[in-house]
């Protein structure tokens, strides 16, 4: 496989990728085969292994690079689709890559499950503190302890429903980059090439 191979390979892999990481993979990779010079450019790209293994670890160090900014659920999903990505472009066999996509579909639909339901229950919790609060209040005239029960409890239901509803807010935004880190590691490592001139 020639440069202009390789790389044309290796930028249609990381089409998924922004484009500014995209090129600046390209570069480095360009910069190594102009330092390398045309006698040593197939060793190089033999060393460097096939285009899909190059793309595997450059989307593995994306995965890694994603994780280690201020979390959001929505960066979360998209390090999850980048840790996907990375294990479909490494060199294993495709039933193996398809049961690891899967695996990563399901834990993601579970967390999502997870999330979804502490929400839900956080809602309740807070739609139930109001009520109460409510009941206890059309019953002030009737039997003022009743009142200050219910209203008790309807405060201590919405507080609870708050805090569930924090917590909830806290566990999407951390789910997911948990999940990521998780799949980043099974993703082969491969250390940067240093590329050394003999002296003659």
């Amino acid at each position: 496989m020639n440069r202009e191979q390789f790389l044309k390979e290796l930028r249609n892999r990381l089409k998924r990728l922004p484009p500014d990481d995209v090129n600046d993979a390209l570069e480095y990779y360009e910069e190594y085969l102009d330092e390398a010079g045309p006698e040593k450019e197939a060793e190089t790209i033999s060393a460097w292994g096939t285009p899909a293994q190059v793309a595997s670890q450059i989307l593995a160090d994306y995965v890694v690079k994603q994780g280690n900014g201020t979390p959001t659920a929505k960066k979360g999903l998209s390090t999850a689709w980048a840790v996907a990505l990375a294990i479909c472009a490494s060199p294993v066999a495709v039933p193996l890559a398809a049961a690891a996509v899967c695996v990563m579909i399901a834990l993601v639909v579970a967390v999502a499950a997870v999330i979804l339901s502490i929400g839900a229950c956080a809602a309740a919790l807070a739609a139930g503190g109001v009520v109460c609060v409510i009941a206890g209040l059309s019953v002030t005239f009737q039997s003022f302890p009743t009142m200050l029960f219910f209203v008790g409890i309807g405060l201590l239901c919405a507080g609870a429903g708050i805090a569930l509803f924090l917590f909830t807010v806290w566990l999407g935004k951390k789910g997911f980059f948990w999940i990521a880190k998780l799949f980043s590691k099974i993703l082969p490592r491969r250390k940067k090439l240093c590329l050394r001139r003999e002296k003659s």
